[in-house]
């Protein structure tokens, strides 16, 4: 019975870190459609594990902390 109480308090530590919205919540990895390089000025942003990287020059737009 004590193994089923921990396994249950594990499930509830991971739901209560919320999904920022707009970020990994409804977009997921894939294309920032509408979104622009802060270095370069390029169009090719792209989410990828919680952070918006620019594909021309790889540089780190946002990230899930700054939503």
């Amino acid at each position: 019975m004590s193994a089923a109480a921990g396994s249950a308090g594990d499930d509830a530590g991971r739901s209560s870190f919320p999904t920022p919205v707009g970020a990994l919540g409804s977009t997921g990895d894939g294309p920032a459609v509408g979104e622009t390089c802060d270095y370069c000025g390029s169009t090719a942003l792209r989410w990828r594990k919680c952070k918006l990287i620019c594909e021309s020059c790889a540089q780190i737009n946002k990230s899930c902390a700054d939503l």
